[in-house]
């Protein structure tokens, strides 16, 4: 048996975008790790659109939604109020969603962002990084123990190691998201999804690393599968 999610990444969407998902969904739930807009209209109108057409949307924050560092955590609580309102939409910012055994866990990242204007912001934009890999970490080592949870699927916004990018990116550092992998003792992870410019579908470790990154019609899901 075995459980699948449509995963739909990199949108990029404004107000002008004409993103019409019917008839395109190939499973029951769709994850989107960020980048649907930095308009929170845009962001409702997507969601809207696309829990209509899922039983559940598990949906994070991205570079695009997170546009001024000043303001991350106004953002993060007008995206929490505005998913509590959709139905069958799941806003992954510390919470975790247990289905069948399997954990789905969203965080943003904050790797390899380009670094914020001011020496203040820069300083905040490390510290929501670290945050990010600390909970990851945290929330992993829970799962190690949790009788419920067979397998993991991670939702990063940003690439989740430096090898992921296939390119050089002077604002990578060794301080990536993977790190907090040390904390899955049990391998219970089997899936990390994430944005990115390019199409990236590979097995490292054990877990498949995968992003779709939309770039116009015609664009499809890519089918994440689980084995349950």
């Amino acid at each position: 048996m075995n459980i699948n999610f449509d995963l739909i990444s990199n949108l990029n969407l404004t107000m002008e975008s004409k993103f019409d998902w019917s008839g395109k969904p190939t499973s029951l739930f769709c994850i989107i790790p960020g980048n649907i807009s930095n308009d929170l209209r845009v962001i409702h109108r997507t969601l809207t659109h696309l829990s209509t057409l899922y039983q559940g949307v598990f949906y994070i924050d991205g570079e695009l939604e997170q546009s001024s560092i000043a303001e991350c955590k106004e953002r993060t609580r007008q995206l929490t109020r505005l998913c509590r309102g959709i139905n069958n939409i799941v806003y992954l910012h510390n919470n975790v969603i247990i289905m069948n055994g399997v954990a789905v866990v969203g965080i943003n990242g904050w790797y390899g962002v380009k670094p914020a204007g001011s020496a203040f912001d820069k300083i905040r934009q490390e510290s929501y990084k670290t945050d990010d890999i600390k909970y990851l970490q945290g929330t992993i080592k829970k799962m190690q123990i949790h009788v419920e949870v067979r397998d993991i699927v991670i939702l990063s916004s940003t690439p989740p190691d430096k090898q992921l990018t296939f390119d050089a990116n002077e604002n990578l550092d060794d301080l990536s998201p993977n790190l907090a992998l040390i904390a899955d003792t049990e391998k219970k992870t089997k899936c990390w999804v994430f944005n990115s410019d390019k199409m990236v579908d590979t097995t490292l470790g054990g877990i498949r690393y995968v992003s779709n990154p939309y770039k116009g019609e015609p664009y499809w899901a890519k089918r994440i599968e689980i084995e349950i």
